[in-house]
């Protein structure tokens, strides 16, 4: 059984440790946290002080890390969900999306958003299964070209 928690800083630490190269950087935290991973830099990079951080642990380690970000206008939007490599096909990206997306639906938001990059089908099969269609990014929302997709209720 896995147990979903808030996060720590010295998780966000581990988390950086399974990232090992510039595009997994990217498809994982966008362009504001750039390769090599500056640990010292990543909190606030994460805007780790703005938003609610999440780990999913097995019985041992951890082995998933998700953020939920508050936006502008009640709109939640989940980033940076992460599973260890090595748990990857495994079920626990089900979990975690689930338990961050279940945080944020307690929370009532008018909206409920996510940035997924176009090659990363299986995040992408998994956030439609989910409930999430591609829509139209927000304005006032940074540039990006990966897919926008919203929460369909």
């Amino acid at each position: 059984m896995s147990e979903f928690s808030t996060a720590s800083k010295s998780d966000l630490s581990e988390v950086a440790n399974w990232i090992s190269s510039p595009k997994q950087t990217r498809e994982w935290a966008g362009p504001r946290v750039s390769y090599p991973i500056d640990k010292g830099k990543l909190p606030q990079q994460v805007e780790w002080s703005h938003a609610w951080s999440f780990c999913l642990a097995n019985e041992e380690e951890l082995v998933g890390f998700g953020q939920v970000v508050p936006k502008a206008e009640a709109r939640l939007h989940l980033a940076r969900l992460i599973v260890k490599p090595s748990f990857r096909g495994k079920g626990y990206g089900v979990e975690l999306a689930n338990s961050i997306l279940s945080y944020a639906l307690d929370q009532n938001p008018k909206t409920i958003s996510l940035n997924v990059f176009r090659e990363n089908k299986p995040a992408i099969e998994l956030y439609k299964r989910l409930g999430f269609i591609a829509a139209e990014r927000e304005p006032g929302d940074s540039k990006s070209d990966a897919q926008y997709m919203v929460y369909k209720t």
